[in-house]
């Protein structure tokens, strides 16, 4: 999966068919405007940028879609804020917000505008409705058609976009509307699927988790088992694969569950080799030490404190 944007994609297929700004836009839209476009200086609309994608004969194919975005030459200085958020570091991030802020006047966009807003909101506001509203507001400044939870596929979506919508359906997951939490991401799978991707994104991964996750909660087990495998396929394309250890440890928690649901002991064996592979995998490559060690205690708690078919058969 990856990270894409829609004007690194226009103009990548432009120039790969030998195409002229004239030729491209001739039909559709004035010279200026294309440029514009091409320079994410603008969002082409929906049915433009049909019209530029079937003259650029990838209507019908499946998109390829671009490494480059408008807002960052690459994905460590969204990973950065993630971690900056997560830790609570305020202080550090008012000091980026302002460094950033003060590029914006010399190149602003409405992906900066979108990543600046949804940082601010997230350091502000309390999780309730007035947040995702606000969220919501901030999406719709770029994807005009969206609507409580409702996304188009036709639609191209940024790095920026994507982690907007996925705060928006972690907040609603939050205030108890499941559904529409399971909507988001259910419609994000699917427009997932519909893409051919060349590059990696860690926030593609992260809606594919949280996807999973909350249908394991939901006890959708084998739908989120589906879910993992589906998103560990797409991961083995790439040159990078984070969180691969996690999915692994996620369709052994499920199977776990799905074992104390039935009562059938070979789905506990299949959770507990699951569970073996990601803490192995996880050791390996040294992956996130807290994440880990709840891995390892529902491995002791729930796994190897529990009697095998074996043994059970044995105590009666």
């Amino acid at each position: 999966m990856n990270l894409f944007n829609k004007s690194g994609t226009i103009r990548k297929r432009r120039v790969e068919k030998n195409q002229t700004i004239e030729e491209l836009a001739w039909g559709i839209c004035d010279e200026t405007t294309l440029g514009r476009y091409e320079r994410g200086k603008v969002d082409p609309s929906v049915e433009k940028l049909s019209l530029i994608l079937e003259k650029l004969d990838i209507k019908n194919q499946g998109m390829v879609v671009s490494h480059e975005i408008s807002l960052f030459s690459d994905n460590d200085c969204y990973e950065e804020f993630e971690k900056l958020l997560h830790d609570k570091k305020l202080e550090e991030i008012n000091i980026r917000l302002e460094k950033y802020e003060s590029g914006m006047e010399i190149n602003n966009t409405i992906e900066k505008k979108q990543f600046l807003g949804r940082i601010k909101l997230f350091m502000s506001m309390d999780r309730g409705e007035l947040y995702i509203h606000e969220l919501e507001d901030l999406l719709m400044e770029s994807i005009g058609d969206y609507s409580s939870g409702k996304i188009s596929l036709t639609n191209i979506y940024n790095e920026t976009e994507l982690y907007i919508l996925n705060d928006i359906a972690i907040g609603y997951w939050d205030l108890g509307r499941r559904d529409l939490a399971l909507n988001i991401y259910k419609d994000l799978m699917e427009y997932f699927k519909n893409f051919i991707y060349n590059q990696d994104s860690v926030i593609c991964n992260k809606i594919c988790l949280n996807y999973s996750n909350y249908l394991g909660l939901s006890g959708n087990y084998q739908d989120s088992i589906k879910t993992c495998l589906d998103t560990i396929r797409w991961m083995q394309n790439n040159t990078t694969q984070d969180l691969m250890y996690v999915f692994i440890f996620n369709i052994g928690w499920n199977y776990y569950y799905l074992w104390k649901r039935t009562g059938d002991f070979k789905l506990k064996e299949k959770a507990e080799a699951y569970i073996e592979k990601a803490l192995a995998l996880g050791n390996y490559y040294h992956e996130n030490e807290d994440t880990i060690n709840i891995m390892r205690q529902f491995y002791q708690n729930e796994i190897t404190s529990t009697p095998s078919s074996s043994s059970n058969d044995t105590g009666r």
